[in-house]
């Protein structure tokens, strides 16, 4: 028992130190705002939604897009129509979208549908006609300055610029409130905190914009694991390129509510991370010791160290009860308790620090919010198992269902 003592000792130091700093990014937004920018001439953009079966929340983010104060003549946008089965694409172009359809029962994913739809748009010969180009999900909202805050970053000197991320149903249950928590707190706490120290901020799965000349020298979109988001980050940052972040281009985003879909899809994160990790992790390893160790570091932390630990821990803690069972006859359960307790109080006085910093922006009730302090870490906790999971698992691509259908004055309540 003692071994396993150790090695649980040893793995909570380390899980400690690779989130640790996190907890220090939480004090810089006190003393210091977001990075902001000078205002810039109107760039030409398209912005591309990947959708499958999104017919019921497609026409609010179509409507948010076209109530954008831009510029109608510098903006398009697209809605790939990714093997659907229902009236995605006619209710798109109702809602003035340009439409591709696309149906490939093999190459599945958001990451294939992106690359079609750019060959496409190349064979087109409509690839140059664009500067840039924004990824947005089918269920997403725009605030109306969106596009106009995004071009200002852009114009600053970022190949990528990625953005604020809130939550269309914060309110929906302890699911959908962990989940706009954590990217409340990725926001406002780790990507505007990272574009403030000057170093890599991490692109996180929508909401994101990139200089056109990145497909040009992808010959498209090659980012095909089940996170393309987060390859999308690795690979174009060990090319160099510079990834900013915006704080006054806000979205909307709907979380899943039921617990058996957030597992299935955060199955799908923790596969996608370890897919990285064996194709990537080498290469991002050494390029630590480069003049810009820091950003290296903390970019392999954020994907795969806490994964990664993540698995070991729950190999380890599992290990010891089958010996005990085995051996002892029962299960110590003191020590674990102890350490449950510790690292509950821990998130839950996070969770509290973000919930009373994002009060106002957080569009939900008052017990919502309060509630959501309490059922954040039992959230947190559940990603040990996820992780040793899909580590185990062969894991797919399987869309998410949204039902929010709302509208952006129905969330934000007209402010």
């Amino acid at each position: 028992m003692a071994v396993f003592s150790c090695i649980n000792l040893i793995l909570s130091l380390l899980f400690f130190l690779a989130v640790s700093y996190k907890f220090i990014f939480l004090l810089f937004p006190l003393f210091q705002k977001p990075k902001s920018f000078e205002k810039a001439r109107a760039k030409r953009y398209a912005i591309v939604i990947p959708a499958r079966n999104e017919e019921g929340v497609i026409g609010h983010l179509l409507d948010s897009i076209r109530e954008q104060d831009y510029p109608k003549e510098c903006l398009d946008a697209y809605v790939i129509a990714d093997n659907c089965t229902d009236s995605t694409a006619e209710t798109a172009e109702r809602h003035g979208a340009k439409v591709y359809r696309r149906t490939d029962k093999h190459l599945v994913g958001k990451g294939y549908a992106l690359d079609s739809f750019f060959h496409w748009l190349k064979s087109e010969q409509s690839l140059h006609t664009y500067e840039g180009f924004f990824i947005i999900d089918a269920d997403n909202l725009l605030s109306t300055d969106y596009v106009s805050c995004m071009n200002d970053a852009f114009c600053s000197g970022y190949d990528i610029v990625t953005s604020r991320r809130n939550s269309k149903n914060f309110g929906s249950g302890w699911v959908a409130s962990a989940n706009s928590l954590w990217f409340l707190w990725e926001s406002t706490f780790l990507n505007s905190v990272r574009c403030q120290l000057g170093t890599c901020c991490a692109v996180s799965g929508t909401g994101f914009l990139f200089s056109a000349e990145i497909i040009e020298e992808n010959g498209g979109w090659p980012y095909h694991l089940l996170t393309e988001d987060i390859e999308f980050t690795v690979c174009e940052r060990m090319k160099g390129k510079q990834i900013g972040y915006c704080a006054k281009a806000e979205f909307f985003d709907e979380q899943p509510v039921s617990f058996a879909q957030s597992f299935r899809q955060r199955t799908r994160w923790a596969k996608g991370i370890l897919q990285i990790f064996f194709r990537y992790g080498l290469a991002m390893i050494r390029r630590i010791p480069s003049s810009d160790w820091f950003s290296f570091l903390d970019l392999s932390l954020t994907v795969f160290g806490t994964t990664l630990l993540s698995v070991v821990m729950s190999a380890v803690s599992l290990a010891s009860g089958i010996y005990q069972l085995a051996v002892l006859g029962h299960v110590e359960t003191g020590m674990l308790f102890l350490s449950t307790i510790f690292t509950y109080l821990i998130f839950a006085s996070a969770a509290a620090y973000v919930v009373s910093f994002e009060w106002k922006s957080i569009h939900a009730s008052r017990k919502a919010k309060i509630l959501s302090v309490f059922t954040f870490p039992i959230f947190m906790f559940s990603y040990l198992p996820i992780a040793l999971y899909a580590f185990f698992t062969k894991v797919e691509w399987k869309p998410i269902c949204h039902g929010e259908c709302k509208s952006l004055s129905q969330v934000t309540g007209g402010r």
